[in-house]
């Protein structure tokens, strides 16, 4: 496959704060077309469960400073994501409520 957009076109970073509504992303350095307001198509893993692919998201908010450049996501889901998984079947939005549960299981009480 041949994609039509340009290499300036794509961002790759860390997602942090992963949830069913949205992410945060570490990036090393913010597009000029990554502001707020700004539709984007997220690719990622979620470790264990499978590889996320066209997931549809809103730029809510940038912050930058210091070397650490973060924009928070906020989903929507519009049936034309997907995901390859590994071993269990889903929607992507199964696929993020069951990580952020496995997640939260992980966390020791005090």
């Amino acid at each position: 496959a041949v994609s039509v957009l340009s290499p300036a076109d794509y961002a790759g970073g860390l997602v942090k704060d992963l949830s069913l509504g949205g992410c945060s992303i570490a990036l090393a350095k913010v597009p000029v077309w990554l502001r707020p307001g700004a539709t984007i198509h997220l690719e990622f893993e979620l470790p264990s469960l499978g590889h996320v692919t066209n997931l549809a998201g809103v730029v809510k908010n940038t912050e930058g400073g210091d070397g650490a450049n973060v924009i928070g996501i906020e989903f929507q889901f519009d049936r034309l994501e997907f995901i390859e998984y590994r071993g269990w079947g889903g929607s992507v939005r199964d696929a993020i409520e069951q990580w952020t549960l496995q997640k939260s299981d992980a966390q020791p009480l005090f």
